[in-house]
């Protein structure tokens, strides 16, 4: 009995049995007769250089365990770094330094691309705890939520490469061999996002409207018809090494089942469904880029903003431009003038004041107030526009089915409701009518969904919430008209477009084609190009399937071998 990996399913010679695991040692090999025996020796002995494990058993009995060549050599010794850091985060600190430098440890020997990215990643961190001006209990917070997903990653990826008897997973229905197919899949993933947001070249983007002269009027101002609208977007981009890092997205991965689809400043996760559900639209991946898109979203928000919010300087100068004492020079500041201003319509309305009513509230005290709100509309929107293409129905398909899965979330229904409709908004900015073709466009989609989704819970309350209460949507698609406008100019480009979607095929067998979707086969001449694209093509069933989740998974978790190997 052999276990070896990772390997290209498609590599596997004729002649013995084989099994597909969600491990690092990915293939699991039989042979008992001389013919397959043979057949098993010569695969080895073409893998001098690969992992692998072998087993001699005598019926039921373990009889002796031998490791290939690669396994016995001796690996370049982890250095583990020193921070110094305040006292109380040195238990911490001591935590962090050993989980990174045994996960590199194991790394070197079953995946170095890994022993990499986790390198980049103590680079971007370990900056950050170095800052001076962070408080070190906010450090501390970093410190135990990378710890919890440095811990759960390397057990995950690395339960199960040898001695396998010597390791186990904390996911126990894989205790065997880990789920490091699965990790390296997300973390595919990730990396792809992250090379297209590099190319996008957003905050260097965002830099370039202050070489835009200051339009003469608000933007708040320009009527959503106006032509200006439909030119407005994003400067051309010319990258600066100062946004090197900033483009980069070196995020722990892993799999969770109390956090699922979740993201913070260091860290990315996923449920632990995805493993039986890759194939489905409820348990896609691809929900993972809304994640990813706050990321993105609140990078983007931080350079807009440019300043601490809290100091007198950067309030003095926000209420200086918003009451008029000074002119904006620039778009970017007309950018900052819209933001404030979007900021300020939410609070309007959950003060439900009368139009033209006085705030009396200063510039920080209103982004404070309602940037989380803020960031949730403005990462749907990131997701729908580069990762969805303002493809409505598949958008709100993808969205409504994983917000199915959720449990006793009726009360959040409005919310769910007001994020689809803001979307669409951004489509229809300049369409006449534009919050009828908003409503209308959402009610029809719901109303396609009731029949598409099985079981579904929440569907026909949304459709009769939208029903109920279509004056009151009409009301809070008016109060983020703003928020729109704001990401029509500060946030939308299509040549990023371009960098996310890397030329859209355009008919359904040519996504085919170009996603190398055959369930279920593996094709040494058909790699995955694409991973989103993948991803979009093969999470389309309704009903969860482990076979075929392995499958979505492996083909991602080698995604960047195949495109390496056809180079």
């Amino acid at each position: 009995m052999c276990f070896l990996g990772p390997m290209r399913p498609e590599e596997l010679p004729p002649g013995v049995r084989s099994f597909l695991s969600f491990g690092i040692f990915n293939v699991v090999l039989f042979a008992a007769t001389a013919d397959e025996k043979q057949a098993l020796k010569r695969l080895l002995a073409n893998r001098a250089h690969a992992p692998w494990e072998l087993w001699t058993l005598v019926g039921n009995t373990l009889t002796s365990v031998d490791v290939s060549p690669q396994l016995q050599k001796r690996f370049p010794a982890v250095k583990v770094r020193q921070l110094s850091l305040p006292v109380r985060l040195r238990s911490a600190t001591d935590e962090y330094q050993t989980l990174t430098a045994v996960a590199k440890a194991r790394a070197h020997a079953y995946l170095p691309e890994v022993a990499d990215e986790l390198a980049a990643f103590e680079d971007v961190f370990e900056k950050q705890l170095r800052t001076l001006n962070v408080h070190s209990i906010r450090k501390l917070q970093w410190l135990i939520n990378v710890n919890a997903a440095l811990s759960r990653f390397s057990s995950q990826t690395f339960a199960g490469t040898s001695p396998i008897l010597g390791t186990e997973c904390h996911f126990w229905t894989h205790s065997l061999l880990g789920i490091g197919v699965a990790s390296k899949a997300l973390l595919n993933v990730r990396q792809q996002v992250e090379k297209a947001a590099a190319e996008a070249a957003f905050l260097d983007r965002i830099e370039g409207l202050r070489l835009v002269p200051a339009t003469p009027d608000k933007l708040s101002n320009i009527k959503a018809a106006d032509q200006w609208w439909t030119t407005a977007e994003l400067p051309a981009a010319s990258p600066r090494q100062e946004h090197a890092d900033a483009a980069r997205l070196p995020l722990v991965v892993y799999y969770s089942g109390r956090d699922g689809f979740k993201s913070t400043t260091f860290t990315l996760s996923a449920p632990l469904e995805v493993l039986y559900g890759a194939n489905t639209y409820a348990w896609s991946l691809q929900t993972i880029t809304h994640e990813l898109s706050h990321v993105l979203v609140e990078r983007i928000i931080s350079a807009v903003l440019d300043g601490d919010i809290d100091s007198t300087e950067w309030q003095t100068k926000m209420e200086a431009i918003n009451s008029g004492r000074i002119g904006p020079s620039n778009l970017f500041e007309r950018v900052q003038e819209l933001f404030i201003e979007a900021c300020s319509r939410l609070e309007w309305e959950s003060r439900q004041l009368a139009d033209g009513a006085e705030l009396n509230v200063d510039a920080g005290q209103v982004v404070a107030r309602h940037y989380q709100d803020i960031s949730e509309l403005l990462a749907h929107l990131f997701d729908y526009i580069y990762f969805y293409n303002q493809d409505r129905e598949a958008y709100l398909r993808s969205i409504w089915s994983s917000w199915d899965v959720i449990p006793s979330i009726q009360s959040r229904i409005p919310n769910y409701i007001t994020r689809s409709l803001f979307a669409l908004q951004f489509s229809n900015l300049s369409v006449k009518n534009c919050n009828d073709v908003c409503i209308a466009q959402l009610r029809e989609q719901l109303e396609g969904l009731q029949s598409k989704i099985k079981d579904q819970q929440y569907i026909e309350l949304a459709f009769e919430t939208l029903d109920r209460d279509e004056q009151y949507f009409r009301e809070v698609l008016d109060n983020r008209l703003f928020l729109a406008k704001f990401a029509k100019v500060a946030m939308y480009s299509p040549d990023a477009v371009r960098a996310f979607l890397t030329k859209p095929p355009s008919s359904s067998r040519e996504r085919k084609r170009a996603a190398g979707l055959r369930s279920r086969v593996f094709e040494a001449n058909r790699p995955v190009q694409n991973p989103l694209a993948f991803i979009a093509e093969a999470a389309k069933h309704e009903d969860p399937s482990m076979a075929k989740s392995l499958w979505v998974l492996t083909q991602l978790a080698f995604v960047e071998d195949a495109a390496t190997r056809n180079a």
